[in-house]
């Protein structure tokens, strides 16, 4: 995917914002994996999103000078005080990094993926250890019951953290990077392996434009990490490149890199984007698919 940070200009144009750390409107490319296709019953609104050959996304970031790209905030709701146009999402930022505010940890996580809970305990782990992520009770803004469901809200809790359900890890400045869900988990010959750094090992191939990662049964690992893959435009979905990716992703991966890749230039997608491996692992295992209510369907 090309992305790029643009300001609009007259007469129906937009120019680059070279300059790093200087925001504007983020911007892609046309033509990535899974680009929606219109608004339904609304052409005129989709028609509106692309300018000089970009699609304008309606958020604010900087691209630094290192590449990375920083959201600041929908360009609808920025703030204009004294000539500054400011970004709520880098206010709210920087107060949440008051440690009044909330405290994260990362906890050792037991058998099932999930937070190991002892005699009502859990412990840290140290820094570059995945574990699950965890919120010291009391933050701002924090919910106070699932709706009908007081007993699965009390599950979420224990010793003084609420479990998130979703795996991290720090870093030694003290950063969080997220690994995945918790029950997005593969076990696989006493590996407890995370789809998202699999998928993400796997981008890193020129070929790959995306990649959706399920545990499959086996009997002798109790699951193999398989991977389905879409591939960039101009390659070829052969054995040749199948042996190739599988092969790079020991490289970067080792041991839970994925045992088999299959080719899926149609990967089922939420509404917001991001690929249903339930769907993909029903599909694959012959299961029902359960609930689609939340699956993209292309107009």
């Amino acid at each position: 995917i090309e992305a790029g940070i643009v300001r609009r200009v007259a007469g129906g144009h937009v120019e680059v914002v070279a300059e790093p750390d200087a925001f504007g409107e983020l911007a892609l490319r046309p033509g990535w994996p899974s680009m929606f296709r219109g608004y339904l019953g609304d052409e005129e609104r989709y028609r509106k999103c692309f300018l000089g050959g970009w699609y304008l996304t309606g958020d604010l970031a900087r691209k630094d000078e290192d590449g990375y790209f920083w959201f600041v905030g929908r360009a609808d709701d920025v703030i204009k005080s004294a000539g500054h146009l400011i970004g709520p999402f880098e206010v709210e930022s920087a107060l949440m990094e008051h440690p009044a505010v909330a405290e994260a940890g990362v906890l050792e996580r037991g058998e099932d993926g999930r937070a190991r809970v002892v005699d009502g305990h859990v412990r840290e782990v140290p820094d570059g250890t995945t574990g699950e992520l965890a919120l010291r009770v009391g933050w701002p803004s924090m919910f106070r019951d699932y709706l009908d469901e007081h007993a699965r809200y009390r599950r979420c809790f224990a010793d003084g953290w609420y479990l998130t359900g979703d795996l991290a890890r720090r870093d030694e400045d003290g950063y969080y990077w997220f690994v995945g869900r918790a029950d997005d988990v593969i076990k696989s010959a006493g590996h407890l392996i995370g789809p998202f750094e699999v998928e993400s090992a796997l981008m890193e191939h020129p070929a790959v434009a995306e990649a959706g990662v399920i545990g499959k049964p086996d009997p002798v690992a109790g699951e193999v990490v398989k991977a389905f893959v879409t591939l960039r435009n101009g390659f070829e979905p052969t054995e040749q490149l199948q042996r190739e990716l599988i092969a790079f992703g020991r490289r970067r991966l080792g041991s839970v890199a994925p045992r088999e890749i299959a080719f899926d230039q149609d990967l089922p997608h939420t509404r917001s984007g991001k690929v249903m491996r339930r769907l993909l692992k029903a599909r694959e295992l012959g299961l029902p698919e359960g609930d689609l209510s939340t699956l993209e369907r292309v107009s």
